[in-house]
């Protein structure tokens, strides 16, 4: 088949998915928290925390979030259910055989809690299975339905840009109580306005496969982080108030979509002129300022002295997840094309389920002595990414694009694409995590 019948074949192999079920997107994530204590606990018994971590937490850490993506896909419970008994028993010989062991009471409950790990965590998690999935979709052995549906529902790609706005949100100087940086904000946007062009340019050139319908002809992912932060400091210096403009442009946004921005929005209209080639990206706007400042609000909540205690913020961001999943699951199907109120509750029950689970592994690691220099002990893989998240990213879609253009992905067999996704996380996963013991930070803005 020649490179242009390949490319018409791989843009309809991404076309008309319908989704998942809700519960199933959490489902592909939450291994993520339970082997986040493996993985702690294995490193204190087995290599007391030292630099040797790298391959315990690839295997525990990443290999399984390869598997639930593609061979394992079918029975992800099954898999939860052997990762959760290989932590039962790591948490049990760590209690029973370290000399330092501690009575494991209710008090921990009432510990202080170091809210920056539960959000290294969440971001941290949040980039790596990113990165299995833009390069598994690709494979026939990941499952369509985990794809970015068309247009309505649940789908597990769907959540990328949505808990990426999150997670920024999360740490954007307003959250953490520091002056708007609307300077700083602006600088720090050029460069993802630039890989946006970049990655257009790209496409264009190369003759790569594009879905239009994501985001438009020109628009792309990183342009859509770019303006909605920028927009949301924008707001943030004329009002101070995160909440406030949550509401209104979450509200603002729904009511036109009521009015017949959804139709505009979905419908198969000429994009002849640079506003309607690129209506997704420019019109979902408003829904995710609307995400991003709700995040903002969590985030200053998060950094104050009630969230500190550990039940303190168990109890509340799990009330705010279960809350914005009843909304989401009461309200029209989710779209991330639109940004609907279903797709912004959705994103935030999701991001609240992640975080609450993050809580409760800083508890459990607690209570158990996962500690490393008297502090609860962070995955070096989730810490090194954290702390090189736009290199992690970078490299992994360089990597995917170059895999593709040598790798006709549609015809590869279940387990080389197993083996083609492994090497990849392992590559990716490794440079960052040699970046970050050398202190060496991607950053030149």
């Amino acid at each position: 088949m020649d490179a242009k019948a390949y490319k018409i074949l791989h843009e309809s192999f991404m076309q008309n998915n319908t989704g998942t079920t809700p519960w199933e997107t959490v489902l592909v994530i939450l291994p993520t928290a339970v082997l986040t204590i493996l993985s702690n606990c294995l490193n204190i018994i087995l290599i007391n925390v030292t630099r040797n971590s790298f391959l315990i937490e690839f295997f525990v850490l990443v290999m399984p979030l390869v598997l639930n993506a593609t061979v394992l896909s079918e029975s992800i419970s099954v898999s939860l259910t052997v990762f959760s008994l290989l932590t039962s028993f790591s948490v049990f010989v760590l209690y029973n055989y370290s000399p330092k062991r501690k009575l494991v009471t209710f008090s921990y409950l009432n510990k202080h809690l170091d809210i920056s790990l539960v959000i290294t965590n969440f971001r941290g998690t949040v980039n790596l299975i990113t990165a299995v999935c833009i390069l598994a979709v690709d494979f026939r052995s990941f499952p369509r339905r985990f794809a970015k549906t068309e247009t309505f529902g649940w789908g597990l790609m769907d959540t990328g840009v949505g808990l990426f706005i999150l997670a920024n949100g999360l740490v954007d100087p307003v959250a953490r109580n520091e002056p708007v940086a609307l300077r700083k904000t602006t600088k720090g946007c050029f460069p993802m306005l630039f890989l946006g062009f970049l990655r257009w340019f790209s496409i264009w050139w190369l003759q790569y496969q594009q879905h239009v319908t994501e985001y438009g002809v020109h628009w792309n992912f990183f342009v859509t982080l770019a303006f909605t932060r920028l927009l949301s400091t924008l707001l943030l210096k004329i009002y101070k108030r995160p909440i406030f403009w949550a509401l209104i442009c979450v509200v603002g946004h729904e009511v036109l979509l009521q009015k017949g921005l959804t139709d505009f929005l979905l419908s198969t209209a000429p994009r002849d002129n640079l506003f309607l080639a690129n209506r997704e990206g420019i019109c979902s706007l408003p829904g995710y300022v609307a995400l991003h400042q709700a995040a903002v609000a969590l985030g200053q909540w998060l950094h104050t002295k009630p969230a500190h205690k550990s039940i303190n913020c168990l109890a509340t961001v799990s009330s705010l997840s279960a809350t914005m999943w009843l909304v989401a699951l009461l309200s029209a199907p989710p779209s991330r094309r639109i940004a609907n109120l279903s797709y912004i509750a959705w994103m935030l029950g999701f991001g609240g389920t992640m975080l609450a689970l993050f809580v409760a592994v800083h508890i459990v690691s607690s209570a158990l002595g996962v500690l490393c220099n008297g502090h609860v002990y962070m995955p070096t893989i989730l810490n090194s990414i954290n702390y090189n998240s736009l290199a992690f990213f970078l490299l992994a879609n360089l990597l995917t694009g170059v895999i593709n253009l040598s790798v006709p992905t549609l015809y590869v067999a279940p387990l080389g694409s197993l083996f083609i996704i492994s090497t990849y996380m392992f590559l990716t996963t490794f440079t960052i995590y040699k970046l970050y013991l050398n202190r060496c930070k991607f950053k030149f803005w």
